[in-house]
């Protein structure tokens, strides 16, 4: 809940200008509590920095990193879990062989439709990429973890579409 009221409150500092009018920061207030306008000025600030990681137009920008379990089939059609090197970009999500350093998978995140949390009863908390070609499962020893690359991948999905939105509203 508290990632969704920053999701909104990113959102109307990006909509609304730094130049608020006293109007706008009494609605702010009556919506989110006390804040005058150096905080809705100190927002849009890191909504910007926010954008500029994300942003595919930029070059290219690690997001984050660590260790993921990925869902691989086996020889004989089977399924097992494969520790991976995990790295998150602004325009890419790139999984690394632990043992022998080598990439397995690169994936752009123009493929990237969703990412998922699923519950089961076996590993607690899974996450799944939707992309347009197939679905990819994930889990990592803490939830905490899993969380915190959810995030990540719906920030940059939630920057995407911002992005994309104000770039067809330039053509239009």
């Amino acid at each position: 809940y508290d990632i969704c009221a920053c999701l909104v409150g990113s959102e109307m500092c990006i909509r609304d200008s730094p130049r608020l009018g006293e109007a706008k920061i009494a609605n702010f207030k009556d919506a989110y509590g006390h804040c005058d306008k150096d905080d809705v000025v100190a927002g849009y600030k890191n909504d910007l920095e926010f954008y500029k990681l994300y942003d595919p137009r930029n070059s290219e920008r690690i997001v984050r990193t660590g260790e993921l379990y990925a869902k691989v089939k086996t020889r004989f059609n089977r399924s097992r879990w494969k520790k991976f090197r995990a790295t998150l970009t602004n325009k890419a999500f790139r999984l690394w062989s632990v043992k022998t350093g080598k990439l397995r998978k690169e994936i752009s995140l123009d493929k990237l439709v969703d990412c998922v949390e699923i519950e089961d009863s076996m590993l607690d908390t899974l996450f799944a990429l939707v992309l347009t070609d197939e679905r990819l499962k994930f889990c990592s020893r803490d939830d905490n973890q899993v969380v915190d690359w959810i995030i990540a991948f719906k920030c940059g999905m939630l920057a995407r579409r911002k992005i994309c939105r104000g770039l067809q509203a330039n053509l239009d």
